[in-house]
């Protein structure tokens, strides 16, 4: 088995990333000469080259293609390793910054934030809401350390791993008074005529319905853009529009007394809420947090790159 350090493998990555060992060389805080020496070290004992070196900058061979995302993997997991370690035997301390999406069925705030506070009263815990698309990128950015998300088939992500800790029927809202309030099930087309009340762009149900009604080519009329899914109903009430929202998300108080109807629509996608973060940026506080999430939820980690 070759003998390969954990920073030979920084190395690699660094490399691969600046596109020149000088570049990585200064990044790496360290010698030209001796970031090659590493890595020739290690294309001794791996027996492949890594990088072709050319007069315009390095660049991965078949090997190295091969190589950087084993490398990567690697990384994450020594780095979970040594936040798993460091958390036992004392006390966990620190800050943790959690983004939540403005939604009634959210357990974050009440359930989640308590029994961690409970766990671990010396970290400084702070909430910020945000729209879906909004905190997925302070999470990126390291902004966050994790937050409470829409998931659905209209977002993308790239580096973020998340678990999902909800799964809603999507239905459609609408007043008792409204041509389709008898109706048992709907299809996408028989919302083409429909006067919207969605969510603000970038929230995760306006993410969602904008790709289920595109991918159907409908060019749905949007007549208001709330902040809150509960502002939704109130608009439905006052016979403003209809609206698309999750079935968790409703007050059945408020449907009861003013008779709303939730109906099934086929082929929409369920709401997904979803704890995202970036594995190598987790702080030992963002570490306990998540595997508290992981342990009652009771779903495995998947990677989303």
């Amino acid at each position: 088995m070759p003998d390969v350090e954990l920073r030979q493998l920084r190395y690699v990555l660094t490399i691969a990333e600046a596109g020149s060992f000088s570049a990585a060389a200064e990044q790496a805080l360290i010698a030209q000469s001796a970031l090659s020496q590493q890595i020739g070290r290690l294309e001794k004992e791996l027996g492949a080259k890594l990088f072709e070196r050319s007069s315009r900058g390095v660049t991965l061979t078949a090997a190295g293609r091969a190589f950087v995302p084993l490398a990567e993997d690697t990384l994450r997991s020594a780095e979970q390793a040594s936040l798993a370690a460091a958390s036992h035997g004392r006390l966990v301390s620190g800050k943790l910054t959690v983004g939540v999406i403005p939604q009634r069925s959210s357990p974050v705030p009440a359930i989640w934030v308590a029994e961690f506070h409970a766990r671990h009263p010396a970290v400084e815990i702070t909430l910020r809401d945000g729209l879906t698309d909004g905190l997925i990128h302070l999470v990126e950015r390291g902004e966050l350390d994790v937050a409470v998300v829409g998931l659905s088939s209209g977002i993308s992500l790239t580096a973020l791993d998340h678990i999902v800790v909800a799964e809603n029927q999507v239905g459609l809202v609408v007043p008792p008074q409204h041509a389709l309030a008898d109706a048992h099930s709907l299809t996408i087309d028989q919302l083409a005529d429909g006067e919207f009340i969605e969510g603000a762009p970038g929230s995760g149900m306006r993410i969602l319905a904008d790709h289920v009604f595109q991918q159907a080519g409908i060019d749905r009329r949007v007549q208001f853009e709330v902040s809150n899914p509960v502002h939704s109903v109130q608009f439905i009430l006052q016979g403003l529009g209809i609206a698309l929202l999750p079935h968790e998300m409703i007050d059945p108080e408020t449907f009861s007394q003013h008779d709303l109807r939730w109906i099934p629509v086929a082929g929409m996608p369920c709401f997904r809420e979803s704890l995202v973060y970036r594995r190598e940026r987790l702080t030992i506080a963002a570490h306990e947090f998540i595997g508290m999430v992981r342990r009652k939820s009771g779903t495995p980690v998947t990677n989303l790159a």
